[in-house]
């Protein structure tokens, strides 16, 4: 039996749920009808909103209580922020706000989250470096001012008075408040540089919070200036105590000179292409900055330097900035798309120095790579490694030129020195006519390299048939006494052909060994010069043996690149067995073996024979293309002939012929 007292507990919570029920009801049926009017809540939200502005006024026009698809919300409508003498400088339409539940138990109302709708913003940064901070439109007085910087003033001051105005700016969340978070969506904003430079967005979202011990800030706005569009976003994370700080700055698809000023972009205002970037800076009161990384991403744009302007194709980026050193390291580097790669660790001295520079001033760089990878399939046949490169030099952005007062590359046993300049100038005729680059450089290799390289750095189009040529050619040997003159003008790269002074390389060979055709047995312990120009390569070869004979005498000469076609001319003076020279002379090309009525197996006797072969410089040549011409004798010779029973002795033999006989 269920008792009374029971009994009543129920109907009591029964009761309950009816009134609640009852009461929800109406409350909706109210609401459905508009917003409920909580004016006896309204000095208490202006006087919260007041504070968290410093005690400058701030107006309400009323406090609501309505649904939205979002639930119940409370509004503050008709907000103005005032002036302290009675005018105006922005109204918002409304401010979603939220309260601190415990305070409401003792009868105190206390703001916990506002969100602002509209309004007006403006960041004016002073000639002398002060930044103003408004809630209002230009003109309005600064609600939060970031002083100059003194002069002589250090980093480490500089980082600290950085820290001491993050306070000012985090003052309506701070800690002491009650306000944990203000937000503010779709205001105009209006960034005003007084040295030149003018920025708006029309919908630009803000968010600053306190969650614990972290302060963050968080702006997104899609900026537009007299350079274009510029969508990016601040990001600001801080301690209460502002001991420490992390500033992240990200921009989309956006020309530099949109969100930088020429200044701040130093020697690089020329650059004209779309930007995608991730910076990240960390601050810190003992340290100063300790943190310094970024990722940049181009895309397809072009650069003025100078009179002119040449064309990118878009690349990537990636690095940080070491403060105790000065130095810029890049860990990623890409170009032409990600076409040209650099696998290596790029160390820039002195990058403040570079970026301070005026643009008519040289913006001197010392940049050094333990190893490098280089992958540029455009210029390269396959990746080029070195090690110990250091690059010094200087930047003129007023002039289209970087010079290279100190060029140093390690490859193998050889060390790479020069100097020079790499500049642009217009060339090319109607719609070809653009920017190109010119390069100027003299230089030397101490020591010996792989003679490999040489066909490895060979820059592609230049005797691309030639370079091909060699490199299947040349299997070995040292390469010694490099020395090189570059002068590679921007009328060459359009020419028919380069001129012959556009480039002189010069350089001695030892131990190499060479396979001119695939057929022939390989030149080996070749030791001679050679001579690269812009449009012919010549090489002497005084000493090599190819199939247990000794050459002397030895040439190969291509006297033109281009245009296409040319014959390529190998000749040599060829001594020793007479065996071993007809089986020589039987390896195609020149194919006489069965044309010579001789067994070289059993031919024996002493052989002098000139031999001279000739090739047209395309990427595949038929036998049939082929030019040869044979000179020579055979002294004491013996051996059996093929086309009948006789043998020969103590004869000499005349071996003279041609592709025709």
């Amino acid at each position: 039996m269920i008792r009374r007292s029971t009994l009543i507990a129920v109907e009591i919570l029964l009761a309950l749920v009816a009134a609640l029920a009852i009461g929800v009801g109406i409350a909706w049926w109210r609401l459905s009808q508009g917003p409920i009017e909580l004016n006896a809540m309204r000095e208490h939200v202006q006087s919260e909103l007041s504070a968290a502005r410093g005690g400058r006024p701030v107006g309400i026009e009323g406090v609501q209580l309505a649904w939205s698809s979002n639930g119940l919300e409370l509004l503050a409508v008709g907000i103005t922020i005032e002036d302290g003498r009675g005018g105006v400088l922005s109204e918002l339409e409304r401010a979603r706000i939220e309260l601190n539940v415990l305070p409401l138990f003792i009868g105190r109302i206390s703001l916990r989250r506002a969100e602002f709708t509209g309004g007006a913003m403006t960041f004016t940064r002073k000639v002398n470096g002060a930044l103003h901070i408004a809630f209002g439109p230009e003109g309005a007085p600064a609600d939060i001012i970031i002083d100059p910087p003194p002069p002589s003033e250090t980093l480490e001051e500089r980082v600290a008075r950085v820290l001491d105005s993050m306070e000012a700016a985090f003052r309506p969340v701070g800690p002491g408040g009650g306000l944990r978070e203000v937000s503010v969506r779709g205001a105009n904003l209006l960034i005003i540089n007084d040295g030149g430079g003018r920025w708006t967005a029309d919908a630009a979202n803000f968010d600053l919070a306190r969650r614990g011990r972290t302060l963050t800030l968080a702006a997104v706005a899609r900026l537009e200036g007299a350079d274009g569009m510029a969508p990016a976003s601040l990001r600001i994370t801080t301690d209460t105590r502002f001991r420490s700080a992390v500033i992240e700055f990200g921009a989309e698809n956006v020309r530099p000179r949109a969100v930088f000023s020429q200044d701040a972009l130093g020697p690089f205002g020329g650059l004209d292409a779309p930007m995608t970037a991730t910076i990240s800076i960390g601050l810190d009161r003992n340290v100063g900055v300790n943190r310094f990384e970024g990722d940049v991403a181009f895309g397809a744009g072009s650069a003025a330097m100078g009179d002119g302007r040449f064309d990118l194709e878009g690349g990537r980026l990636h690095g940080r900035y070491d403060i105790d050193s000065d130095e810029l390291i890049i860990d990623e580097i890409a170009f032409a798309g990600d076409r040209t790669r650099i696998d290596g660790e790029v160390r820039i001295r002195d990058v403040s120095r570079i970026i301070r520079a005026a643009p008519d001033q040289p913006a001197a760089f010392d940049i050094s790579l333990p190893a490098m990878r280089l992958a540029m399939p455009g210029t390269f046949s396959e990746p080029v490694s070195f090690s110990n490169v250091r690059l010094v030099g200087s930047i003129v952005s007023a002039e289209p030129s970087i010079r290279f007062t100190q060029l140093t590359a390690q490859t193998g046993e050889g060390v790479l020195h020069a100097t020079g300049r790499l500049y642009w100038a217009a060339a090319g005729v109607g719609e070809d006519r653009r920017m190109r680059t010119g390069l100027e450089l003299e230089g030397r290799v101490d020591g010996a390299v792989d003679a490999r390289v040489i066909t490895q750095v060979w820059p592609m189009g230049v005797g691309e048939s030639a370079r091909e040529f060699l490199a299947r050619s040349v299997q070995g040997g040292r390469v010694t006494d490099i020395v090189a003159r570059l002068d590679i003008r921007p009328s060459d790269r359009v020419a028919e052909a380069w001129r012959n002074e556009a480039v002189d390389v010069r350089f001695n060979v030892a131990s190499a060994s060479m396979q001119f055709v695939s057929t022939m047995s390989p030149v080996v312990n070749a030791r001679g010069s050679g001579i690269l120009r812009g449009n012919s390569f010549e090489m002497t070869v005084p000493e090599a043996s190819i199939h247990g004979l000794a050459i002397t005498n030895g040439r190969v000469e291509i006297p033109q690149f281009k245009p296409r076609g040319a014959m390529a001319t190998i000749s040599a003076r060829v001594d020793g067995s007479a065996r071993n020279v007809l089986e020589i002379l039987a390896q195609e090309p020149i194919g006489l073996g069965e044309r010579m009525p001789v067994d070289a197996a059993t031919a024996t006797g002493r052989a002098n024979v000139a031999l001279r072969i000739q090739r047209p410089m395309v990427r595949e040549a038929p036998f049939e293309a082929w030019r040869f011409s044979v000179d020579g004798t055979i002294r004491d010779f013996t051996g059996n002939m093929t086309d009948r029973r006789i043998s020969l002795s103590q004869g000499q033999l005349t071996v003279r012929g041609d592709q025709r006989a």
